[in-house]
């Protein structure tokens, strides 16, 4: 796993039960993937490149629905 991804900062922008639905995607447990982004350390590239594909959908997702809420409460203050 390339050094450059500081997996710390990637958790601040997982949502709320991300760690879980990681774990779910991937197979892999919780506290497995709560160990990856804490940064303690994965010797397993493979296991650790699925756990950050699934964290960044997750993220794009959220990120997709926020946009979305704002969006929709912008058209909605603006129609009143």
């Amino acid at each position: 796993m390339s050094k450059s991804i500081n997996l710390k900062e990637v958790r601040k922008h997982l949502p709320h039960g991300a760690i879980k639905e990681i774990a779910k995607r991937t197979g892999y447990s919780r506290p497995v993937v709560s160990n990856l982004f804490r940064d303690k350390g994965m010797n397993k590239p493979k296991a650790a490149a699925e756990m950050l594909k699934a964290a960044a959908e997750i993220i794009t997702a959220h990120k997709a629905k926020e946009r979305e809420a704002v969006e929709a409460l912008n058209a909605a203050m603006s129609e009143a």
